[in-house]
Parts: structure tokens; sequence; C-alpha cells
């Protein structure tokens, strides 16, 4: 808005007006701070509804984790399910912190923030600077009456024009007193409206990064979590469950099948397994598009990782824990990098022999290269198909 082509009455007019709506805003800001605070304390209360959920939940688990059927693969998983949320409940913490630092104090300050002072104030030295106007006018009337009922003399004329001056002088100074007083109003009333829409949009932007990470774990876990319930409870094959073939009547110890990683991998997301070469991983779920789901015995982490970068492996069970491993299909030379076609190709020999090569699925190799690694693949051991 261009103030400079407004009249002294016109910047009075708004000002006057604007400090006013400002003024009834502090009111509104006020009843705003109040519902905030109920706000925040039915999201307390929620939060605390739902950590005796997950309390609960997490009792389930523990049952479960005893039970002596098939049923005991699945504490592990609801426990997973209950660190999940918990973690989820720790980010919205953020939020009400947020709510209660960041929106609710600064709004109670509004609130008080002394905007009838400042109009008060406007409004007396608008009246002093006026009156200061009006007497220069005056003094400037009556020296002209005075020079018009007697004879023009230099005296005279040099003392309308000290009051000229003078009463543009005073003219300036309400004007621009005026101008600063209507600009300090808008700016104020500004700065309000701004801070209330700032800081609910930062509210909303701290609640959306929350969810989305929140979301991108989910992704990782409820495939495996549904695959679980897919499974036929009397044949389940997950997280070390009792299987048919893992009971003996004999009363030998069972045997479980690992996989033992011939390579390093690092996770390029929260939704993925890292791991170093040699750790033992406990698959959870089938492999799915070159990729599988399963838990490090290392780092007791669990993620998303090449299939590829593994193989097979039997724990020969003594005890409470793994006495040595062998592998499920012989043992097996440590893979090659090929470079030669400009790419870093995988390659792991079976216990055939270098002859019977076997080629990682192409979701590992560049574009370009996907057709050369096909072709091979379909005159030798077939790879993994799918894209990640």
């Amino acid at each position: 808005m261009d103030f400079e082509i407004k009249t002294e009455q016109e910047l009075h007019d708004i000002t006057i007006l604007t400090f006013q709506n400002v003024i009834d805003m502090s009111v509104v800001l006020k009843e705003l701070s109040m519902s905030a605070k109920n706000y925040l304390k039915s999201l307390q209360n929620v939060r605390q509804a739902a950590t005796s959920f997950y309390d609960s939940l997490s009792k389930v688990s523990h049952m479960a984790g005893q039970s002596k059927g098939t049923a005991r693969s699945l504490g592990p998983i609801i426990a997973d399910l209950v660190i999940v949320k918990r973690e989820e409940e720790t980010r919205q913490s953020d939020v009400l912190k947020y709510l209660q630092n960041d929106l609710i104090a600064p709004l109670d300050i509004l609130g008080d923030s002394g905007v009838q002072e400042v109009k008060k104030s406007y409004i007396q030295e608008n009246k002093s600077k006026m009156e200061l106007l009006e007497r220069a006018k005056g003094e400037l009337l009556r020296v002209r009456k005075k020079s018009q009922r007697n004879k023009p003399t230099e005296k005279y004329e040099e003392k309308e024009k000290q009051c000229e001056q003078r009463l543009e002088s005073c003219q300036k100074g309400l004007r621009e007193f005026r101008l600063a007083g209507c600009r300090k109003a808008i700016k104020e009333e500004w700065n309000r409206y701004c801070f209330v829409f700032d800081r609910c949009s930062i509210a909303s932007r701290i609640t959306m990064e929350s969810c989305e990470q929140s979301a991108q774990i989910l992704r990782g876990k409820l495939p495996v979590w549904f695959s679980l319930i897919k499974k036929d409870d009397s044949v389940s094959k997950v997280n070390g469950s009792i299987s048919s073939a893992e009971i003996k009547k004999d009363g030998i110890k069972s045997e479980k099948l690992k996989l033992r990683a011939n390579f390093a991998h690092t996770a390029a997301e929260n939704s993925q397994l890292s791991f170093k070469e040699g750790d033992l991983i406990n698959p959870i779920s089938e492999v799915v598009s070159g990729w599988q789901y399963g838990e490090n015995l290392k780092t007791n982490k669990s993620g998303w990782f090449p299939a590829a970068f593994t193989e097979e492996v039997i724990g020969v069970m003594t005890g409470p824990s793994v006495s040595h491993t062998l592998p499920a299909s012989g043992i097996h030379p440590r893979p090659t990098l090929d470079s030669s076609a400009g790419h870093k190709s995988l390659k792991r020999y079976s216990s055939a022999g270098p002859d019977a090569s076997y080629y990682p699925p192409p979701d590992y190799v560049e574009e370009d290269n996907k057709a050369e690694i096909n072709s091979l693949s379909s005159t030798n051991t077939p790879g993994l198909s799918g894209t990640v």
C-alpha cells in the first residue's frame, strides 16, 4: 500500500482503525491460546492412552514368546511392532513440545502486548501536534490582519514569513508523525497474522515429517508382518519357530537354517539391513525381487538386504547358541568381481565349480548392461528376477 499519496486525515483514520483491529485481535489471540492449550492437553491424554495400550501389547508379546507352540515365533514380531509404534509416539512428542514452547507461550505474550497503550500514546501525541499546528495557523492569521490594517513594513513581512515557515514545519511534522504511526500500526497487524500462520504451518510440517518417517519404517515392516499371518500355523518358517522338520524323535537337537554374508552391505535407507562379511542373518521372509528380509544376529537389527550377497548355512545347535556353521550346499569359494565390461557384476560359483557360474539379478547393474547379463543367465544357473 502506497501511503505517500494519502492525506494526513486518511493516514490518521487508517492508523486508528488498524490499532483498533489489533486490539480486537488480542482478544481472539487469547481465545486461540486457550484453545491450543485444550488441544495440547487432549493430545497428551491420547499419548498416555497409547502408552498404556502398547504396554498391554508388550505383555502379549512376552506371553507369545513363552509359548511352546508355533505362536512363539510371533513374540519377537509383536515386540517389533511395539518398538516401532513407541518410536512413532516419541516423534509425536516433538509436536507437543513445539505447541507448548513455540505457539502457546508466544500467543500469551501477544495477547498482553499493550497495543491499547500504544494507541493511546499515538492519540495524545497526535493531539499535541494538532494543537501546535492550530497555534501556528492562528499566529499567521493575526500577523496578516495587522499587516492589512497598517502600512506594510519589513517588520510585518519578516514576521509573516516566520509564521508561514512555522506553520509549514508543523504541517510537515504532523504528516511525518501520522505516516510513521500508520506504518507502525500496519506492521503490528501484519506481524500478528503472520505469526499465527507461520507457527501453525511449522507445526504442520513437523507432523508431516513425523508421519513420513513412520510411513517409511512401516513400508519395510508391514510386508513381513503380513506374510506371517498367511503362513500355515502348523508349519511356520519365520524367525526360528518350531517346524516339523526341526523336531526329531530321537532327541537330537534341531538344525536351523541361517544365512552367512559373503559380502558387506550398507543400508541405503531405514528399511534396509547393514551387515559385514561373515555376519550371520536369520531369514524372516522369502526372497522377493532379489531382496530378502532378515535379522542380523550380530547387531540384532532387521531389514531388507540383497539375497545374492548371502549363502545358506546350517547352524548345528548344541545348546542355547550356535557352535559352528556349515554351508547348506557345500563350501563355496569367495565370489569375484568382474569389471571388464565397464561395470562390476557379482559372480558366485556353486559347488559344481566355476563352469556353473551364477549371475546375480539385473537389479544391481546399469540399464545398458542388463541385456548382456540376462542372456548369460539364460544359459547358466538362473538368477533372481524382478526389480527392487
